[in-house]
């Protein structure tokens, strides 16, 4: 078996070896990596965390690598303390994602996120949009479509009320549904220019906490 992805985690297993876990277009894959541990193994590019790899493994129900390339190390994130923690962040929270459901559109745009980390744009704005789009992974994508309910968007019910003290204000809903629709292929991120960045991140962790049944760290918390 064949697989291209994205390393998300590593953990011991047993004396001498490691579980990888590869961020893929079919989700999550968990790869046995034997004799990781060893110093002079030769194994560490494809256990390292954020590494773009291609591992053949064998087709057992816990897949053991037979070989692999490093197709990508991202080395000038992972210098940046700030842009390797919000990465590390975004792909803690697609380990939480169930592989019942396709991945294959958030692969490619997780790569396109990252391709844009290195192009200057602002690492908030990326990582406050990324965690919105994906809210489709765990079925609790905002429900747009239903602002005949009013002119405000409410975190809470996930969809449009009129009822300014039950969402967010009219130029924030614009904008909030603005970043979930937003196509980076035809429009701008300069039209996010004169926002509060720092606000709408939270605005999407507290969307997290009333949709999203999981615990992540630093979710729900600002981390800049």
């Amino acid at each position: 078996m064949e697989v291209k992805g994205i390393v998300v985690k590593s953990l011991d297993y047993k004396e001498n070896s490691k579980i990888v876990y590869i961020y893929t277009k079919d989700g999550m894959k968990s790869v046995l990596v034997k004799g990781a541990k060893k110093l002079k193994s030769g194994f560490i590019p494809v256990t390292t965390t954020l590494n773009l790899v291609q591992v053949i493994t064998t087709d057992n129900e816990l897949p053991t690598l037979i070989d692999f390339s490093i197709i990508d190390t991202f080395e000038n994130i992972k210098n940046d303390l700030k842009k390797n923690l919000w990465v590390n962040y975004l792909l803690e929270i697609l380990y939480k994602v169930s592989n019942d459901v396709n991945q294959e559109k958030c692969f490619s745009y997780l790569l396109k996120t990252i391709e844009n980390l290195t192009k200057g744009i602002d690492t908030l704005l990326l990582v406050t949009i990324f965690q919105l789009k994906i809210t489709y992974l765990f079925g609790v994508a905002p429900l747009f479509k239903t602002k005949e309910d009013g002119d405000y968007f409410s975190l809470r019910e996930g969809k449009y009320t009129n009822k300014l003290n039950n969402g967010l204000n009219k130029e924030d809903s614009i904008i909030f549904e603005k970043m979930y629709f937003f196509n980076e292929n035809k429009e701008d991120f300069s039209v996010f220019d004169n926002i509060d960045k720092h606000k709408f991140f939270n605005y999407v962790n507290e969307y997290y906490l009333y949709h999203v049944d999981i615990k992540i760290k630093g979710l729900g918390t600002v981390i800049f």
